[in-house]
């Protein structure tokens, strides 16, 4: 049914008048458009061309929609070149558009220079080059310059944004950090396990200014296997631990065991480290400026 559809273009031009009698949205009658009848059926122009014409009355089909210079019409390497160009907020909106502009962006390697997680008391920041991301419980946002959601569960959010990223294929990040102060990842990170593939970080930075969680001193190692696991190996150079908090130290005894830790070269710890010397023969450069064990 659906190639004799695509065969005649009045047969096409019929089908988006039925969804223009249904009384909805020309965006919500283009979607019914392309899930019945493939996303390159007809363009979204020549939709509206026809649904403007029906609003107003005509309902002859006997005409062709003027050209345009249609954005499907661009040769590929053209589009390659645009797609490009975009940074990470633009990709993730054209990629969002149909399945064939999301292939086209996932088969292009982009580079972020850095993923900032902080993870505070009353909010979590998601900053990823430029642009910011705030996730808290209440919507105070005076800066037009930074998006943000507001949520009773905002650290769910901040980390499915996190993962997001992470499921992202061609996209390699120079340095990824997080600043722990009050909030924890709990479980909200699982679903990193169930990814195919390692994620591409050259610096992985974990800063530690908390001091509790429900009254109890947080383990600094679990939070650290949340993620560092996730890393891939050989890509991964640098690792950096800062644990500022008085009470709070970092066991190291499983995350020395990982393939990250002993692929990367360099490794610096500021703060309160338990590590055994044996374990740090496999890097290049060291920098133990807190207190080691």
């Amino acid at each position: 049914m659906r190639e004799k559809f695509q065969a005649n273009q009045k047969y096409l031009v019929i089908a988006a008048r039925y969804e223009f009698y249904r009384g909805i949205s020309v965006v919500k009658g283009y979607r019914n458009f392309c899930k019945a009848l493939g996303d390159d059926a007809m363009c979204f122009n020549d939709f509206d061309f026809w649904w403007f014409r029906f609003s107003n009355g005509n309902f002859d089909l006997d005409t062709q929609p003027p050209k345009t210079a249609d954005f499907n019409s661009f040769p590929h390497h053209i589009i390659d070149k645009i797609i490009g160009e975009m940074d990470y907020a633009a990709r993730c909106l054209f990629r969002k558009t149909s399945k064939k502009y999301r292939k086209a962006v996932d088969a292009i390697p982009f580079v972020i220079e850095k993923i900032k997680f902080e993870s505070l008391s009353t909010s979590t920041w998601l900053r990823i080059n430029q642009l910011t991301i705030e996730f808290n419980r209440r919507k105070e946002n005076k800066d037009p310059n930074r998006i943000q959601f507001c949520s009773e569960d905002y650290l769910k959010l901040a980390a499915d944004e996190l993962v997001f990223i992470f499921k992202l294929k061609n996209v390699r990040v120079e340095k990824l950090s997080f600043f722990i102060h009050d909030k924890v990842f709990k479980e909200d990170l699982d679903i990193l396990k169930s990814l195919k593939f390692k994620f591409p970080v050259e610096t992985f930075k974990i800063r530690f200014g908390c001091s509790s969680r429900e009254g109890n001193l947080i383990d600094v190692q679990d939070e650290v296997m949340k993620i560092l696991p996730y890393l891939k190996p050989g890509i991964l150079e640098n690792l950096e631990f800062h644990i500022h908090k008085r009470g709070l130290k970092l066991k190291t005894d499983r995350i020395s065991r990982t393939d990250q830790w002993f692929g990367a070269k360099r490794l610096r710890i500021k703060g309160n480290v338990i590590v055994n010397a044996w374990s740090l023969n496999s890097f290049q450069k060291l920098s133990l400026n807190g207190t080691l064990f």
